[in-house]
């Protein structure tokens, strides 16, 4: 997906206006009609922070071709990790697309997934934040 059609997405999702997209980024209306019809891109870096601080998405979600998950994963995995990641939930995707598990495995395969997720976030709670060490002193 591209610019253009990220920004109209999420200005609809946000049920907001080309107008009050344009009055927040500090643009007028037909630019942003511009950006939404990919005719032109934001020149200034500011107005790509404006829109994902008023979106509450990243900034390098909106100008990348990569979706929300895989710029996610990108920045948390590096690209190894994302090409994991994405091929598993493709996989995943697929296996219930095809609709060839049971009802039984299908509910199998949910719980486990669950069980792995809340395992990770009680595991990445109790691991201890890094903090800088002031080498002046």
């Amino acid at each position: 997906m591209e610019f253009g059609e990220k920004l109209k997405k999420l200005r609809l999702e946000h049920q907001m206006t080309q107008s009050q997209v344009a009055d927040y980024i500090g643009v007028t209306y037909q630019t942003c009609l511009s950006y939404e019809a990919g005719k032109s891109y934001p020149r200034r870096s500011g107005i790509l922070e404006k829109l994902a601080e008023l979106f509450n998405c990243d900034p390098e979600y909106l100008f990348s071709e990569k979706n929300a998950f895989e710029t996610r994963a990108e920045r948390m995995y590096g690209t190894t990790g994302t090409k994991d990641a994405y091929f598993l939930a493709e996989e995943l995707s697929s296996i219930f697309a095809g609709k060839e598990l049971s009802e039984t495995d299908a509910d199998t395969i949910m719980e486990k997934l669950e069980m792995a997720y809340w395992d990770y976030r009680r595991n990445s709670r109790k691991k201890p934040r890094r903090t800088r060490v002031n080498k002046d002193k």
